[in-house]
């Protein structure tokens, strides 16, 4: 949150790493519609996961090693993982491909933004986070961005 060490490009190893993860899924993004018509959007969220399982494994490895302790597999952790692997990657990912498919990536990259709104709307209704007036307003904001951008003709 502080502006001065963007400024002072004073990244830490998360900050890369998350850098990294958008530039990455923007190409991903950008790439997809060029995906063989045979490839189904579910085939292709299965090679996509595989290849990002073979990418992180060694890292995770690593932090097993690093702390053996890491693997507490408790009823709300093994929930947490499902709800994480299924639903959030898993199902996005395979409407983000049928989505391309269907509309262009030009026009499915626009409702990215909205995964902030759904992201505020599962805290306030899994997590009890309480409902402000700056959610509305940016709510209402990204709505109004999208339905312009659906408006204009992409090409």
């Amino acid at each position: 949150g502080d502006l001065m060490r963007v400024v002072r490009l004073d990244f830490n190893l998360g900050d890369i790493g998350a850098l990294s993860s958008m530039l990455i899924w923007g190409v991903y993004a950008a790439l997809v519609k060029r995906c063989p018509q045979e490839l189904s959007p579910y085939g292709l969220a299965f090679i996509t996961g595989l290849v990002g399982v073979l990418m992180i494994a060694p890292l995770h490895l690593v932090e097993i090693v690093r702390d053996p302790g890491i693997l507490n597999f408790s009823p709300q952790v093994i929930i947490v993982i499902a709800y994480t692997g299924l639903l959030t990657s898993l199902l996005a990912t395979v409407f983000l491909n049928i989505g391309v498919q269907r509309v262009g990536p030009s026009r499915a990259a626009i409702f990215t933004h909205l995964v902030p709104v759904f992201g505020a709307c599962l805290s306030v209704g899994l997590l009890g986070e309480e409902f402000g007036w700056h959610h509305a307003v940016g709510f209402a904001l990204v709505l109004v961005g999208v339905a312009v951008c659906n408006r204009i003709p992409l090409r």
